[in-house]
């Protein structure tokens, strides 16, 4: 990570302010309005038999802005997967989740609140400094987390916030002994941007959500870009797939969904959903509406 690229940035929430360092502001992440439900590799072959022949696949940058090559046509040796640090980022459901929590104190306070996905933190940052008795961001990259501790020092929440590494893949391997259904509040904002890591996420909303808890996830519609089926060529989807299979993985998992309403998140994606869960509608019955909410900023 180049820490020239990571900034300090004030955020009021209500009568409560944060201080964030993040490489990227939610004006940025609100105008990527697709979903990755394909790698490069995957694209670039969908076009290869397409036109007079080819050209070499030109070098593609990561998030890192670093080169990678695309071998075609010949064995190389497997190269380690370059870090995810979208978690870098501000994205618009965390500053939904926000703005939700500045209004409604009483959810988080004196509660045990963990973040899934967590990034830089904002929503659990709130929490901590709403009166939550503890808030665990956890998040799987190294590099986010490292920054996530240091925004937990910045907001001076360093008795009550903490950081833990957490693969939603292996539960079993990364919890530790205390965290299964102990968490009261669990957050999660815009972590549904591919469908494969939709399974994986509602298993934790299982393993982590106490039984008279809540979970609050905001998402922002993205149109994923998928194969067709026919032609084998890259296109978007009309749908938004990875909320759609959150919707029926929610279900199957005997939790209770609750849509709190939508906000117009600006940019070109689609609303931002809000969306509350619980293991029995009593519990998330009394929720306020996201439709009676003030306009989505932080």
């Amino acid at each position: 990570m180049d820490r020239s690229e990571v900034v300090r940035r004030e955020y009021t929430f209500g009568d409560t302010s944060l201080s964030i360092y993040s490489r990227k502001y939610a004006e940025d992440t609100t105008k990527v309005s697709i979903s990755m439900q394909l790698t490069v590799e995957q694209i670039w072959d969908s076009f290869w038999n397409f036109g007079d022949g080819p050209s070499p696949p030109p070098p593609i940058k990561t998030c890192q802005g670093s080169e990678k090559e695309v071998a075609v046509g010949k064995e190389t040796g497997a190269a380690a997967p370059a870090p995810d640090l979208l978690g870098l980022d501000i994205w618009p459901g965390a500053l939904a989740l926000c703005n939700y929590l500045a209004m409604h104190p009483s959810l988080v306070g004196c509660r045990r609140v963990l973040e899934l996905g967590a990034g830089m933190g904002l929503p659990a940052l709130l929490a901590a400094k709403l009166g939550c008795s503890s808030a665990l961001l956890t998040d799987y990259e190294p590099l986010v987390l490292e920054l996530a501790a240091e925004n937990i020092r910045l907001n001076g929440v360093g008795d009550i916030a903490a950081t833990h590494r957490l693969d939603w893949e292996d539960p079993q391997g990364t919890l530790a002994p205390g965290h299964p259904h102990s968490f009261h509040v669990v957050l999660a904002a815009d972590v549904l941007y591919i469908s494969d890591i939709v399974l994986p996420f509602v298993g934790m909303l299982q393993t982590l959500l106490h039984p008279e808890g809540i979970a609050l996830v905001a998402h922002q519609t993205r149109r994923p870009l998928v194969l067709d089926p026919e032609t084998g060529v890259p296109g978007l989807s009309r749908r938004d797939e990875p909320y759609e299979a959150f919707q029926a993985a929610v279900r199957a998992a005997g939790l209770v969904p609750r849509q709190l309403g939508a906000l117009d998140a600006g940019g070109s994606a689609g609303p931002l959903y809000l969306s509350a869960l619980a293991w029995e509608q009593a519990y998330i019955a009394t929720l306020e509406p996201v439709a009676r909410l003030r306009p989505l900023k932080g």
